[in-house]
Parts: C-alpha cells; sequence; structure tokens
C-alpha cells in the first residue's frame, strides 16, 4: 500500500462524459392531403393560364411581343432600285392575340406601302384562337380587296398551316404548299379541364355563387352536364359553320363539299391539293414568282 504524503488529497477522478444514446430522429411530417391537393391544382391552373382553355382552333406555342419585334424592312432578292416591292409577311407561330397584331402590323405595312406590288403570306403556324384567326382573315382580305389599291395575296404554306392557320389562308388568290407541308385540320375544338374526382379523394370542395344555372358551365370542378354539353355544341357548331364559310368563299367550293373534308383531319400537300384546298405544291420563291405575275410586276 502507498504511504499518502501529509496535506495530500485524494484526487476526484474525472470521466469522460458518456457518449449520449442515439436517438432515432422522428420521421419527417407528412403533407397533409389539402396541401397535396392545393399544389396539384396550382399546377393545373398554371397549365391553364400557360395554354389557351376554351374555343381552338389548335394548341400551340405563344409568341413574344416585346418592344423589339417592330417590323423592320429587309432584302430578300431582286433588283434594290426597282420600285416595285412583293412584300412577304410573316404568320409563323400559334395564331393568339400577340401573333395577331404583329401579323397585322406587317399587312398594315404592306397595304399602305405604294411600292409593295403584292404580298406573300407565308404561313408556318398550327392554328389558333377563333377570335385572332378572324381577325387576320378579316386583314388579308381587306388588302387583297382594298377598293383604292387592292393587293393580290399569295400564300406560301411551310411545314405547317392547319386549322387557324388554313383560316387566315383561305382568302389569297393563290396557296403554294411545300411538298412536306401539313394542311387542312378544318374544325374547332373547346377543350374543359376536370379535377372533381381529384378533389374529392382529396375532400376538397369548391363554392360557387352564381347568377344563372349556367354562369359556371366548363368549370373544372365539377363535371359537365348533359344539358351545359349541348349548349357548348351549338357554340362549337356556328364556329365550325363560319370556317366553313371562310373556305368555301376563299377557295370557290361548294360549301358541302368543304363540310365533307371539315373532318378535322390534316391532309398532306398532294391530298390538299386533289382536294382544291391548295393551288400548287411549291416553295416561297415559287409563291414570290406567281406574286409577281399576279401584280403584273418584275
Amino acid at each position: 500500500m502507498s504511504e499518502q504524503l501529509p496535506g495530500s488529497e485524494t484526487q476526484p477522478q474525472v470521466l469522460a462524459p458518456a457518449a449520449p444514446a442515439y436517438v432515432q430522429p422522428p420521421p419527417p411530417r407528412r403533407s397533409s392531403g389539402v396541401l397535396t391537393v392545393l399544389l396539384v391544382l396550382f399546377a393545373v391552373f398554371g397549365a391553364i393560364a400557360a395554354a389557351f382553355v376554351g374555343m381552338i382552333f389548335a394548341v400551340g406555342y405563344a409568341v413574344s411581343d416585346s418592344p423589339t419585334t417592330w417590323l423592320e424592312e429587309g432584302y430578300h432578292s431582286g433588283n434594290k432600285s426597282s420600285s416595285h416591292k412583293i412584300a412577304i409577311v410573316t404568320c409563323d407561330n400559334v395564331i393568339m392575340e400577340m401573333t395577331e397584331r404583329h401579323v397585322i402590323r406587317q399587312l398594315k405595312a404592306a397595304q399602305e406601302d405604294e411600292h409593295v406590288k403584292a404580298v406573300v403570306l407565308k404561313v408556318d403556324s398550327p392554328g389558333g384562337t377563333i377570335n385572332a384567326s378572324d381577325h387576320i382573315h378579316r386583314k388579308v382580305k381587306e388588302v387583297r380587296h382594298d377598293p383604292t389599291n387592292p393587293k393580290p395575296i399569295v400564300v406560301s404554306m411551310q411545314g405547317l398551316a392547319a386549322s387557324g392557320g388554313y383560316y387566315i389562308s383561305a382568302p389569297a388568290n393563290k396557296i403554294f404548299a411545300e411538298r412536306t407541308t401539313m394542311t387542312g385540320s378544318i374544325g374547332v375544338i373547346a377543350t374543359f379541364p376536370n379535377v372533381s374526382g381529384l378533389m374529392q379523394d382529396f375532400k376538397v370542395g369548391v363554392e360557387v355563387v352564381k347568377t344563372g344555372p349556367r354562369k359556371d358551365s366548363g368549370s373544372m370542378f365539377r363535371p359537365m352536364t348533359d344539358e351545359e354539353r349541348a349548349r357548348w355544341h351549338v357554340v362549337i357548331g356556328d364556329a365550325f359553320d363560319v370556317f366553313l364559310d371562310v373556305v368555301s368563299e376563299g377557295r370557290g367550293m361548294d360549301k358541302e363539299v368543304v363540310r365533307k373534308l371539315a373532318t378535322g383531319d390534316v391532309y398532306t400537300a398532294r391530298e390538299a391539293k386533289e382536294h382544291k384546298l391548295i393551288d400548287e405544291i411549291g416553295y416561297l420563291d415559287d409563291a414570290i414568282v406567281a406574286a409577281e405575275a399576279i401584280a403584273g410586276v418584275t
């Protein structure tokens, strides 16, 4: 046994702190059903905001209408010193309000330019809204039949000139389509999303206060009734009848003949020529030569 020195005291032993016992973290909290359905609904609303929901000719991509898209005349070909010009007007996107304004600005510029003797309308569009397509169609007719200075219009269809794209082409003097063009798709469609089943799964409801039984017709929050569906068929039918008139008048075809072609089908260039929906298979340069010939200029 060791001897303890006088005055010395036993020092307490200092122990290292024991490692804490592992505690399993609590599982992450699951999102509530309400939160999940709200997120889904936000996604649906976002999709609807990005795409046009309602009565349309076709769907596709929007076009920018920023201040940088103001018109700027460019040289294509021919003699720069000539006072005769063929204006090339481009419609190469989904026909919505922004596209409509841009195309009509081009047509108006060509209409007001005394040196422009004819217009080539270059179309590459899957269609768009009824209203925007009809506005462009009206302007095309106005340029062609201007009482003071009429100017022939020749269409040059590119890859796609369907539905609303065909609607705006119909009143032209002559229509060219490239051999790989897809056109036609004469018809009208209305699309109404329905998320009522999803809402039932998550027990989420929507309260609607309305002034009439069909004021919320087409609502995504409930199924459409038979009466509402019948009413929308009337609306769609009226728009379809206008489309038939546009093609019949523009192409000089009997309306019932057009009706048989208006199945919504897309036609190849060869089929479109067989059905007299276009005049020739050719390219932009061919359309320009035809516009010169119709206008009587070189």
